[in-house]
């Protein structure tokens, strides 16, 4: 499942004047995967050293210092978290944000892959556009791919692992 989702909260000042701040505005896709796994993975983008210091026990150190500068990952299970993690996954999540330079988090949990990419309202009909351009229909492309892609590794790994 995929689809565009705004979140937004609301805040009422003492003279009633109402304000939404936006939490989120992106594509968020959900990929159910073959086994429940008994894990909390989250992958997102690196909050620099405050961030590393904050994360406490469940931050995991990856073997890709590359991989480090990007992204910051906590687990339940830092040996599950490894072995899902493998060197083309990371080098596929790397590769996605390098080319898109758009922020996105991914998280398992249970037996779901969550993604969530920050990049406002992609699916909504563009006023004066073209709906069928090449530049639209490859970003769509680009986001569903890399959401195939890394699903169908994840998927593989689970069913192939003794996790």
């Amino acid at each position: 499942n995929m689809s565009n989702i705004l979140t937004q909260t609301e805040s009422t000042d003492s003279d009633g004047n109402t304000t939404y701040y936006t939490v989120f505005s992106g594509l968020f896709a959900e990929v159910t995967l073959n086994k429940r796994l008994n894990l909390k993975l989250l992958i997102h983008s690196d909050k620099g050293v405050l961030g590393k210091l904050f994360k406490g026990s469940n931050r995991v150190n990856m073997d890709s210092q590359e991989f480090e500068k990007i992204f910051d990952v906590t687990a339940s299970d830092k040996i599950q978290a490894m072995q899902l993690l493998t060197a083309d996954v990371m080098a596929d999540l790397i590769d996605f944000k390098e080319k898109s330079k758009r922020r996105f988090e991914m998280t398992i949990k249970g037996n779901k892959l969550y993604f969530r990419f920050h990049c406002g309202n992609v699916f909504e009909r563009a006023a004066f556009k073209d709906d069928l351009d090449f530049k639209t229909l490859l970003n769509y492309f680009t986001y569903l791919d890399f959401c195939c892609e890394v699903s169908k590794k994840i998927y593989n790994l689970v069913q192939d692992t003794d996790l």
